[in-house]
């Protein structure tokens, strides 16, 4: 295996360790919340982006809801589709994802250390069940309000302008928006920081966390990007749960930095082996060059004479005229009796009126016989 390879590996191994720990945190802390329900008819949806007054209907469709949009995006690691961008299958998915984990965190230690008092102010202020549906529905929430309806509209309007909005291509737009990806990533973004009010270190952690999640869902599709973003928030609801164990947080440090860490390398390699290929390639052209040039020298030293030389190098050109009938030259005298007078049959090849030997319009010869118009046949020059 290659360097790559492995490093692609252990990207993928990461992410299914980081998957498994989040899947079997919410699915742990879930029945609980039936104890805990009345305690979220006190929170403000506002956790979740939803400026609606909390009441027992709300909740329980919030919670539905979350559990459908998990199972779809957890669905996406064993089902592949090629006609669905979110199914297709990609290795560099696990890439992005191992690189994104490598963004968050290094967004979350650098905001920390200006402002400790920023980070993950609710966690404690609750139960650990109705933390644990908090961190869930904000990830699967903000993914929809603030990154799929903006999105989907861009795609949308993207299809419309190229008159290829079908069902097809909604499932699957990678090649009408490959272009654009960066830019309606950056229009996502901004529309975020407008919809939101936040301060500002984090907004600016909201600003560039957006436009990476939105980048990963223009590129992977939706539920690989929502996958993601449920991971690295349950991902956050343990850690910080376990900050005061000195046993299971080192674990959870180590793991969370060997995972970036896979990430960023991956990343890098693949950059780097993308240059190779570049350089290779152009040295590859090069050297073809050189060689064409090579030929071209040797044919004229060998057989042409300078003026001779430049006609070819004419004909070469596609566009180029064809010669005159009458200096038309042809690469053969007969190879069995070396006759000269030859009829041009209608499939072009040559048929020797003395022994009757026809030669194919593509056989190479001497170059003294040309195609006398008038008298239509072929002489001895």
């Amino acid at each position: 295996m290659s360097e790559k390879s492995i490093i692609e590996s252990f990207s993928k191994f990461m992410s299914f360790a980081g998957m498994f720990i989040a899947i079997v945190s919410f699915f742990y802390y879930l029945p609980f919340i039936l104890r805990d329900y009345e305690i979220l008819e006190k929170i403000p949806l506002s956790y979740i982006y939803l400026n609606i007054k909390p009441n027992i209907i709300a909740i329980i469709t919030m919670i539905i809801l979350t559990l459908i949009f998990i199972m779809l995006g957890i669905s996406t690691v064993f089902y592949k589709n090629n006609n669905i961008m979110s199914y297709k299958p990609k290795d560099s998915f696990y890439t992005f994802f191992s690189l994104y984990t490598a963004l968050v965190i290094f967004l979350s230690v650098i905001i920390d250390t200006i402002d400790p008092s920023i980070v993950s102010k609710s966690v404690f202020l609750f139960s650990p069940a109705v933390e644990n549906i908090i961190y869930s529905a904000n990830s699967i929430f903000q993914m929809l309000l603030l990154v799929f309806i903006p999105g989907i509209l861009l795609i949308i309007i993207t299809l419309l302008v190229k008159k290829e909005l079908t069902l097809k291509n909604l499932l699957n737009p990678e090649k009408s928006i490959k272009n654009m990806r960066w830019i309606y990533s950056i229009i996502i973004a901004g529309i975020s920081v407008l919809l939101t009010n936040y301060g500002f270190y984090n907004t600016l952690m909201l600003y560039i966390s957006t436009l990476f999640i939105s980048y990963i869902f223009f590129s992977f599709g939706f539920l690989r990007a929502l996958l993601i973003n449920f991971t690295l928030s349950e991902m956050e609801f343990v850690t910080i749960l376990f900050q005061h164990n000195v046993f299971v947080y080192p674990v959870l440090s180590i793991y969370l930095f060997l995972w970036a860490f896979a990430g960023l390398y991956a990343i890098t390699a693949y950059y780097i082996e993308k240059i190779r290929n570049e350089e290779k390639s152009k040295n590859k052209q090069a050297e073809t060059n050189v060689d064409q040039k090579n030929i071209d020298n040797n044919y004229k030293d060998n057989y042409y004479n300078d003026s001779i030389y430049d006609n070819y190098s004419e004909n070469r050109n596609l566009n180029a005229k064809m010669p005159d009938p009458d200096t038309l030259w042809i690469r053969s005298t007969c190879p069995e009796c070396n006759g000269v007078d030859f009829k041009v049959n209608d499939d072009m090849s040559l048929e020797c009126l003395r022994c009757h030997y026809k030669i194919d319009k593509n056989a190479y010869g001497i170059y003294n016989i040309r195609y006398n118009d008038s008298l239509k046949r072929l002489n001895r020059y």
